[in-house]
Formats: C-alpha cells, sequence, structure tokens
C-alpha cells in the first residue's frame, strides 16, 4: 500500500477503530515468556517499562494512567505511537511520527479521545485539525456491517511497551490556535465502501505530491460521487 495511504488510515482511522494493524507489529524480539506474563496488567504496572500483547480498547479499558508506544512498519514507511492514557478510561492522547522511507519526509501529528470526540492534527498540512464524534461512527460501522477484510478490528493486539505516568490534564487539552472540522459525516460516508487495506483502492489515493507537502483534499477522492463528497472537499479547502 502506499504511504500516504498508510499515513492516513494509520494516523485516524486507525485511531477511531482502536488501532488496527496496517503493518508488521514491532519488537519482535521481546521474550514470549516475558510477553505472556506480562500480558493481565492488573494493578502491577510501576515506572520501570513492561510488555505487554494487548489491544488499545483494552488498555483504555484499564482506566490506569499508562503511557505505551507502539511502532507499525511496511516497506513504504513506519509509524511510531506513543499514547497516554488517563486514570480513568475517558481520556487519551497518540502523538504519532511518521517516516515515508522514499522521500523521507517525517510527519508528526497528534490524535486526542476526549468525551467521545477524537481530534487530529499534524505538522504537515499547517492547516486545521479534524475531529469526528465517536459514537455516530460507531453506530455506522454497525449498521453497514463492514467485514474483517476492512481490518477494523477493534480487539486486535499490539505488542505495547508500558510504564505508569503521572497524569498530566494538560496533555489533553487542544491547542488554542487551531479549529476542527467535523468529519464525521466523512468517515459515515465511506460505509460499506470503506477502503480496505489489503486490496487495490477504487478510489484516487492521497498524494504527497512532490514529497513535501500533502494535497489534503484528494482524501475526499476516495469517497463516492455525491453530496458526502462534496461537502468534504467544501470542510478541506
Amino acid at each position: 500500500m502506499k504511504i500516504s495511504k498508510f499515513y492516513f488510515f494509520v494516523l485516524f482511522l486507525f485511531l477511531i477503530f482502536s488501532f488496527s494493524a496496517c503493518g508488521k507489529k514491532d519488537l519482535s524480539d521481546q521474550n514470549q515468556n516475558g510477553k505472556n506474563e506480562e500480558k493481565q496488567l492488573g494493578a502491577n504496572v510501576s515506572n520501570e517499562e513492561s510488555y505487554f500483547s494487548k489491544s488499545v480498547e483494552d488498555l483504555f479499558a484499564e482506566g490506569k494512567p499508562l503511557q505505551c508506544s507502539a511502532t507499525v512498519e511496511s516497506g513504504e514507511g513506519s509509524v511510531v505511537m506513543n499514547y497516554y492514557f488517563d486514570n480513568n478510561g475517558k481520556k487519551l492522547r497518540v502523538e504519532s511520527q511518521t517516516l515515508n522511507k522514499a522521500s523521507n519526509l517525517n510527519i508528526n501529528s497528534v490524535s486526542i479521545l476526549d468525551d467521545n470526540w477524537y481530534y487530529f492534527w499534524d505538522d504537515l498540512t499547517n492547516k486545521d485539525g479534524m475531529k469526528m464524534k465517536v459514537e455516530e461512527n460507531q453506530e455506522n460501522v454497525k449498521d453497514k456491517n463492514i467485514d474483517e477484510n476492512n481490518n477494523f478490528d477493534m480487539k486486535e493486539e499490539f505488542d505495547f511497551k508500558c510504564k505508569s505516568w503521572k497524569v498530566d490534564s494538560s496533555m489533553f487539552d487542544l491547542p488554542k490556535d487551531k479549529t476542527f472540522k467535523d468529519l464525521t459525516s466523512l468517515m459515515n460516508g465511506f460505509g460499506t465502501n470503506a477502503p480496505t487495506i489489503n486490496n487495490e483502492q477504487s478510489g484516487t489515493a492521497p498524494s504527497f505530491g512532490n514529497g513535501n507537502s500533502v494535497d489534503a483534499c484528494s482524501y475526499c477522492n476516495m469517497l463516492p460521487a455525491g453530496s458526502d463528497r462534496d461537502e468534504c472537499l467544501d470542510a478541506c479547502s
């Protein structure tokens, strides 16, 4: 898959659907027995780093103040993600660093879950951020019966490296210099036509152009022609 798709779906849909995989899980050199012993998180996570095979959904449900990291790789690039869970299972911050190997382009992004909204922004487009209502999207996914081929598995496990952290509430604050465009209707518009990870896309994929900038509006071209695509193009312009 192309790095542009890899970037978009890992950093946005990846968060929305509890980070289903879009590449090879890293940390494969960790001792398997050690991971199995640590798999049940319990109340024993300390300031020392521990390794787990868990889903983001499970870690979030623990309701414990955790700072975790994971890496996703493909032949086109890699994403290193750092997660900050609050201590009551209500807020999550994800800081991601994406590398496009072909152009040596590095992209930094931040995603925040707060009060049933996901917020996302990066340092690539220098535009306003994006947001999406969680409940509406989850209901839509259920109604559309998106199958396993789309890799939107809310329970997929990753190899995480975690430790406890003293929760800093400011980490979940939104930047005051950005407004966030509501893309709930855009994501709902994918419906059963949601792009798959393993198959060729029917739409036109977003482009990184000369490797230094991205055409954010080209994401909208993955939607079927109609009002949803028009609304998307209007929102990103």
